[in-house]
């Protein structure tokens, strides 16, 4: 295969992500929900992936996992979902969007690997229409769009046959636009102003990994606070509402863990834990559709999964893998004083072509967002992930 194509297949879907949208009616807060899949292997697993080493998969969960990368490998990710919403007036029902996210690992040496790409991180889009306060013949209406993706540019070094460290730098970048307009009826639209945020930032991620410890192995990550700055810029109907202003934000630390353990007949269990401390964020404030202020608060995921792992068998044919999974998690906010909490459970599986060079895999998901009695609306969501890896050497 000619590096190449390869390369144009990474730009096209790299710029084809600006205008995804992964549009959840929970998200409210920040830049929305977490919308960053690794790959559909992973995904197949309810997402647990962090312990798992494979040398045709560049949508790592860790850098610690790059070492094991035997070939310049490509991998792509792309996610469709559908979202039926549900409170006390009605339903909503969306067919959404493909989020794309594109990787690229090399190894430099038989112990150390590089990895970069692109992945879509957060995505927030909702929209409100209610009465104008000071006149009832008049309607406002807001609107917000956002995404947050992060571009990795990380190392992996193997130290020993069982130990493995990684690191490297994430390139934060991000837009949310908030839209104010009245209503004046008659199909009449007085727009108001408009607010666009621009973010950029800079973080580092320090990992650790030990490999086959009998039949264990374990995986950590750790991504410190970290500041972004942010343009504002601000366009009212009126000069006296136009501005340019900047701020600094401070950004939360995350960290995750995660193990697998092998059992008989080339299965495997594992599970992944990970936290964002939203609640150490500071700058911009946010408010829901009712007008009320939301308090951001840590945002913690549980993940578990099983694979039954393909092999080789005569000729070039492979077995077929399988993977299920699930996983919760609870949001960075709470809605009607309640948690937002989400869950789903996940089956996977993957077809092995070329020779073992190359790979396709699908993940199903179906989950569940947020309470009617708890939080006024829930949303089931359906979604299929499906991932393209290849491999070739490169010197």
């Amino acid at each position: 295969m000619s590096i190449r194509p390869i390369v144009f297949m990474i730009l096209f879907v790299t710029f084809a992500a600006a205008s995804a949208r992964a549009e959840s009616v929970f998200g409210l807060s920040y830049f929305g929900g977490d919308i960053r899949f690794a790959d559909a292997r992973a995904e197949g697993r309810g997402g647990v992936g962090l312990a798992y080493l494979d040398s045709l998969n560049a949508g790592v969960k860790s850098p610690t996992q790059l070492p094991d990368i035997r070939r310049l490998t490509v991998t792509i990710t792309s996610t469709l979902d559908t979202r039926d919403a549900t409170d006390a007036i009605g339903s909503l029902s969306r067919t959404n969007l493909i989020i794309p996210t594109a990787k690229v690992a090399l190894p430099l040496t038989r112990r150390l690997g590089l990895g970069f790409g692109f992945e879509a991180a957060r995505n927030t889009q909702w929209s409100v229409v209610r009465p104008f306060a000071d006149d009832d013949t008049v309607e406002e209406s807001i609107v917000r769009e956002g995404t947050a993706f992060v571009v990795p540019f990380e190392l992996g070094l193997r130290l020993h046959p069982k130990f493995s460290v990684g690191g490297g730098l994430l390139v934060e970048r991000g837009t949310v636009r908030d839209r104010y307009d009245l209503r004046l009826g008659g199909g009449l639209i007085d727009p108001e102003e408009v607010r666009e945020e621009t973010h950029r930032g800079e973080a580092w991620r320090i990992a650790g990994a030990v490999h086959d410890l009998g039949p264990v192995s374990a995986t950590a990550f750790f991504v410190p606070e970290h500041d972004a700055d942010v343009d504002v810029k601000v366009r009212g109907r009126a000069l006296s509402n136009r501005e340019d202003i900047s701020r600094t934000d401070t950004r939360p630390a995350r960290w995750a863990v995660g193990g697998k353990l092998d059992l008989p007949g080339r299965w495997s269990v594992g599970v992944d834990v990970e936290r964002e401390m939203w609640s150490e964020y500071k700058g911009r404030r946010f408010f829901d559709q009712a007008g009320d202020e939301v308090t951001l608060q840590d945002e913690e995921t549980l993940r578990l999964g099983v694979e039954r792992s393909a092999v080789p068998v005569l000729g070039s044919d492979w077995t077929t893998p399988w993977r299920a999974g699930f996983y919760m998690r609870k949001w960075n906010y709470q809605l009607n004083g309640n948690d937002v909490n989400e869950w789903g459970a996940t089956l996977g599986t993957g077809i092995p072509f070329r020779g073992g060079r190359a790979r396709a895999d699908l993940a199903v998901t179906y989950g569940r967002i947020g309470s009617l009695s708890d939080n006024g609306v829930e949303e089931d969501v359906f979604r299929i992930v499906v991932s393209v890896s290849a491999g070739e050497k490169w010197y």
